[in-house]
């Protein structure tokens, strides 16, 4: 049975015993000197595979797609001009594009 008198109480002294960690710095895929930024999901067959069977998945994911891309976008009165241009297969406007 434990002791439960705060009176005996004993106070450990870690900084012996745990180790302490270092990583070095690594690079983001943010802007850098590189031309264009590759990215490569080793997973995206299997997450595919659950969004194409699991029902229940898909709805998920394109609730939280529809909730996302129906917020809108906001832009310069330049880039929407050149965004009212972009049609897509002929009938789609940038919003179904985004979608």
């Amino acid at each position: 049975m434990p002791d439960n008198r705060i009176d005996a109480a004993v106070a450990s002294d870690l900084t012996n015993v745990v180790k302490d960690y270092s990583v070095d710095t690594q690079e983001t895929d943010g802007v850098s000197e590189q031309k264009e930024t590759i990215q490569t999901y080793e997973k995206w067959p299997q997450y595919l595979a659950y969004w194409k069977t699991i029902p229940e998945f898909k709805t998920a994911i394109n609730s939280f797609a529809t909730w996302v891309v129906g917020r809108g976008w906001t832009a310069s009165n330049r880039d929407v001009v050149i965004l009212d241009k972009i049609t897509g297969w002929g009938e789609d406007n940038f919003q179904q594009i985004l979608w």
